[in-house]
């Protein structure tokens, strides 16, 4: 994984500054999650992906629509477990950044921390709406023989 997006709803409230901003990735065998940050992650440890010191967000001139961060760090995905995608920040400059959000029966699907360090948080039944972006990087060139072999009945 390369980038992570979120889609801008509003104009008027899409620029802000924040302070301190991670992006941490965590895939996890968790099928619900809790109030605990560290049950949440099931035995593994998140992995830091972006950083900013300070992180302005100006999304004004392409809101409604999406933007987002390419990651300082690829993340490789298995596919094959429940991923948790961790936004941290500590302070910012009072201003709202809305996100589209969808509120869905499926349960609660995101963990509101008072502080980047907070052992615990409060559950909510929304899931924001957000793209994850996969490069072709890791592919090897191969040949249509090789492709072929992979997928032989056994």
């Amino acid at each position: 994984m390369e980038r992570v997006e979120l889609f801008a709803t509003h104009a008027s409230q899409a620029t802000g500054t924040f302070q301190n901003a991670r992006i941490l990735l965590c895939e996890t065998t968790v099928n619900a999650l809790s109030t605990s940050f560290e049950a949440n992650y099931s035995g593994e440890t998140p992995v830091q992906v972006f950083s900013a010191e300070t992180l302005e967000i100006k999304w004004a001139g392409s809101a409604p629509g999406w933007n987002g961060f390419d990651l300082d760090t690829p993340f490789e995905y298995s596919g094959t477990r429940n991923l948790i995608v961790e936004f941290r920040y500590l302070g910012h400059d009072g201003k709202t950044v809305n996100a589209r959000a969808a509120n869905l029966p499926a349960g609660n699907r995101c963990l509101s921390g008072a502080y980047p360090t907070s052992s615990t948080g409060q559950l909510m039944s929304f899931l924001t709406c957000m793209r994850l972006h996969y490069g072709t990087s890791p592919l090897e060139a191969t040949t249509f023989g090789a492709v072929k072999a992979l997928f032989r009945l056994r």
